[in-house]
């Protein structure tokens, strides 16, 4: 999914424009902040990493990663800077609705400021490798997790969007196919679609097979 946010200075008061654009998949969410306005104002992100829940949270930091997880556990919670020459400046924790916060100010050379906030587990590549995998292309991104181009996703586990095709593959010719654009989710397992499911009446070949796919109504696909 794709929105997107504007900040501009209240009435009476100065301060830089701004536009940060999301993408939301399920790996993580890519966040994308612009300048919009031309003022030289300076400007930054600030990321907030909750360091207590109730109980202590231990906060990781590598070379552009900031992260906290729970003692005794592989989880996760990473940002992850996308910028070379991003710069990282602590500031003191703030008491919230459901913890305390560590304010993490990052800014970076540039009007635009890249970050992806990464959850992990166990199972799951390590931030670093995440963060030397990032590549952000024209229409989206591409990394060790997957890749959005356009208004498309593709994961290890799921792929979907909108549109009437899905490369999964990487290969250029398309493993699914509908019969007019719609919203469609595919559940894979080990390459292959393991399910589908789409937001109208459609038509679909789906690695060599027809199938006729109903309005929110997922669809199992046999496994060979």
């Amino acid at each position: 999914m794709r929105c997107a946010i504007e900040y501009h200075p209240r009435p009476g008061q100065s301060g830089p424009a701004l536009r940060n654009e999301f993408v939301l998949t399920p790996d993580g969410v890519f966040s994308t902040i612009v300048k919009t306005s031309s003022d030289e104002q300076a400007w930054g992100v600030t990321w907030p990493l909750l360091e207590n829940d109730g109980a202590a949270l231990p906060r990781f930091h590598t070379l552009g990663v900031e992260a906290v997880g729970y003692p005794g556990s592989a989880d996760r919670e990473s940002f992850i800077a996308l910028d070379e020459g991003t710069r990282f400046t602590p500031e003191m924790p703030l008491r919230g609705t459901y913890g305390d916060l560590r304010p993490i100010r990052v800014t970076v050379p540039g009007k635009a400021s890249h970050t992806f906030v990464y959850p992990s587990g166990a199972a799951d590549p390590d931030a670093d490798s995440v963060r030397r995998s990032f590549i952000i292309t024209r229409d989206g991104f591409r990394s060790m997790l997957g890749r959005v181009s356009g208004t498309i996703y593709v994961g290890r586990t799921a792929a979907g969007g909108v549109g009437d095709r899905v490369d999964l593959a990487g290969t250029g010719t398309a493993d699914a196919t509908f019969s007019r654009t719609c919203g469609f989710l595919l559940q894979l397992r080990r390459g292959r679609v393991a399910a589908a499911e789409t937001d109208r009446d459609v038509d679909a070949e789906i690695q060599g097979k027809k199938v006729h796919l109903l309005q929110h109504k997922p669809l199992l696909l046999p496994q060979t």
